[in-house]
């Protein structure tokens, strides 16, 4: 069993620790913030609405993508509020 698969906190800290990281060395404007927000958003809606099996096990990296992206998001925006 892999690593990621035995310890799923670790794989909701892991786009955690790359937002912070990320939001000391790289400046995003406001409106991306909201595009990924967005985009996140809908990944996440998008898996949840397919209800053919066959689709739900094909297409069910877009959560994952999508949960990752609100993980990075949150902690960039968390990063900038500190800050202030």
């Amino acid at each position: 069993m892999d690593f990621l698969q035995r310890t799923p906190f670790f794989r909701l800290l892991l786009p955690f620790i790359i937002g912070i990281i990320f939001y000391q060395y790289v400046e995003l404007f406001q409106w991306s913030l909201y595009a990924l927000f967005l985009l996140s958003f809908c990944l996440v809606l998008v898996s949840y609405f397919i209800r053919i099996p066959k689709y739900q096990f094909q297409f069910r990296w877009l959560f994952g993508c999508g949960i990752f992206l609100l993980m990075f998001i949150l902690s960039y925006f968390l990063s900038g509020e500190r800050e202030k």
